[in-house]
């Protein structure tokens, strides 16, 4: 890495290129003024800031590199855990111990807390440090393994890396670090939290002994994150709710089982619910459908269905105007008698693209529609919808 990179000549340099030059432009234009190496490292440094921007923002870390990116936690859950940090243990030590390029540390910091940043990686930790003080930030870092005891510290952040060898791992043993020295590490601390993949399988004890959130934003589910010690003051399964205006919601619970509805009662339905994923993840979709007068049209499957209308935040409900088996014909037929053209096709146990199945069922009205496909015991049944906007 160039020592000039984080440098204000390149800061001006790079804020005067137009977004959409690609990444041969950029450096045909820089090389006009700096050091060939310094020049590439800025170029590709511009053509990552343009392909994060959606995800992480264009002025929050601006110092990115590869690998680091893809790792970087979404700013709004960053957010939204420092908040609660802040809450439990105001102005604690915290170890961020696989800070990364300092997306986490930056939030803690920016909520007032004592935060010591570490990475096994020096280039890597350059950048979160160069990241911290483009917001002004005190930047304590340290080179330093997670698993070690290098930094005196109340309380510890980890954020184990999934992809060790260059491709992403579900296998825990192969995480770094491991998750068994995860936990002995959150062991060591008052309290703790550690980022795990989001479709991970608890055992079946964490949840008695510590928490365990599963986080979405904007329908997409993101994060599961267990907590130890004072940072867990209440035990249990979470789902939490994002947005991207900073909106916060939170559904805690015990997984219940509720009964599947019967083929006929899976038919004929009134209104049809399509659950967060939070939810379901959390294991929390029984309970929700008892406390909604609702049930899973078949076992295993995410659709809740009954004759009242759902009214939670983590539910997304619609009223069904007809259903159909899926059957092209009667498809075209049910769409047809609803002046339905263009259609958004919403599935759960079906294998085929909901792209293909939009062209393919299309209707020959003028109206727009959704259509949701369910595989039932007894074969996949096709619901056509309306949105609830105001659920009652």
């Amino acid at each position: 890495m160039h020592k000039d990179l984080f440098g204000s000549k390149i800061a001006e340099a790079l804020a005067g290129l137009p977004p959409d030059w690609d990444a041969v432009r950029c450096l045909t234009h820089l090389r006009r003024s700096f050091p060939p190496e310094l020049a590439r490292e800025a170029a590709a440094l511009h053509s990552l800031r343009e392909r994060c921007k959606a995800r992480i923002g264009k002025d929050l870390l601006p110092f990115l590199r590869n690998p680091g990116s893809q790792q970087v936690s979404a700013p709004a859950i960053a957010k939204q855990r420092a908040q609660r940090i802040s809450e439990l243990t105001p102005a604690s030590r915290i170890w961020d111990s696989t800070c990364g390029l300092g997306m986490e540390s930056l939030h803690l910091a920016q909520a007032g807390h004592q935060t010591v940043s570490t990475d096994l990686c020096p280039t890597t930790l350059q950048y979160a440090v160069a990241n911290l003080r483009h917001h002004g930030l005190p930047a304590w870092a340290v080179q330093a393994d997670a698993t070690g005891q290098a930094v005196r510290a109340s309380h510890v952040l980890l954020d184990p890396d999934r992809r060790p060898g260059g491709a992403r791992t579900l296998d825990p043993r192969a995480w770094s670090p491991s998750l068994s020295t995860t936990l002995e590490v959150l062991a060591r601390h008052e309290g703790g939290v550690a980022k795990l993949p989001p479709g991970m399988d608890i055992p079946g004890d964490w949840d008695r002994l510590h928490a365990v959130h599963w986080v979405s934003l904007a329908g997409q589910l993101l994060e599961c994150t267990l907590w130890t010690g004072d940072w867990a003051p209440e035990t249990g399964r979470t789902a939490i709710l994002l947005d991207k205006q900073g909106g916060s919601l939170e559904y805690a619970g015990v997984p219940q089982d509720v009964p599947a509805c019967g083929p006929t009662e899976a038919r004929e339905v009134r209104f049809l619910a399509d659950p967060d994923p939070s939810i379901v993840r959390s294991g929390l979709l029984g309970r929700l459908a008892r406390e909604q007068g609702l049930k899973p049209l078949a076992p295993m499957l995410g659709y809740l269905g009954g004759d009242q209308a759902p009214d939670s935040p983590f539910l997304t409900g619609f009223q069904v105007l007809a259903s159909s088996p899926l059957d092209r014909k009667k498809i075209k037929r049910m769409l047809a008698e609803h002046d339905i053209g263009p259609i958004q096709v919403r599935q759960r146990g079906h294998d085929e693209p909901s792209d293909l199945l939009e062209r393919k069922l299309r209707g020959p009205g003028q109206q727009r529609g959704t259509l949701a496909v369910a595989r039932l015991d007894q074969g996949r049944w096709v619901y056509l919808l309306e949105p609830l906007t105001d659920p009652k």
